[in-house]
């Protein structure tokens, strides 16, 4: 006659139940999702890459006014000064113009090229959009638990400054920039089953 403890798998059951409902949501699905994010940055900032292939749009070159304050380097406005000396007698290069608002007058300079210029020069990967001219975004781009709702894990912004970044460029691209791929999806939900299958077999063995 085989004796079956049953009193044994109860505590079994209740300890990876206990496990579930305080440590799964750490253990799973914010350490896969932190993971997650990180593969989500490098496609989007190294690549300029969207979730579902290809690329995302390009900067413009439209023409853009601009001044010191346009720029994050200091040798980023004396170049386009250098562009305003050069061009002195053309009607289509970097030149001065004077322009009013708010009472205010305002010496700036037209530059062409546009925005994608000012990110050339200030040292920008220029060719598709990546979202990442300050960093600021994206440094404060991560995971966080949803404190009401068991089980979930929020991905995007942890501070208002950089949701409302991600907000506005993914309202401007008519597609969501933070968008996880099939391919990253897959892995998540492998790394999720590992975990559960690991702490089954730590209760089980």
């Amino acid at each position: 006659m085989i004796k079956f403890d049953s009193k044994n798998l109860e505590n079994k059951m209740d300890l990876l139940k206990k496990w579930f409902e305080t440590q799964f949501t750490q253990d799973a699905l914010v350490e896969g999702c932190n993971d997650l994010a990180a593969k989500i940055d490098h496609r989007v900032v190294q690549k300029g890459q969207k979730a579902t292939g290809g690329t995302f749009g390009t900067y413009s070159t439209k023409p853009i006014l601009v001044s010191p304050k346009s720029f994050e380097r200091k040798s980023s406005w004396t170049e386009v000064l250098k562009k305003v000396k050069a061009s002195e007698n053309s009607e289509t290069g970097a030149h001065w113009v004077t322009i009013k608002r708010d009472g205010e007058t305002y010496r700036l300079v037209v530059l062409p090229g546009g925005y994608k210029e000012v990110r050339r020069l200030d040292g920008h990967l220029n060719t598709n959009k990546n979202f990442n001219r300050t960093t600021r975004m994206w440094r404060n781009f991560g995971v966080k638990p949803e404190k009401t709702r068991p089980f979930n894990v929020f991905i995007g912004g942890t501070n208002e400054e950089s949701q409302l970044k991600i907000n506005w460029n993914t309202k401007r691209e008519g597609v969501n920039i933070i968008d996880a791929s099939t391919q990253e999806e897959k892995m998540l939900t492998n790394y999720v089953n590992q975990v559960v299958q690991r702490k089954i077999k730590q209760y089980f063995a």
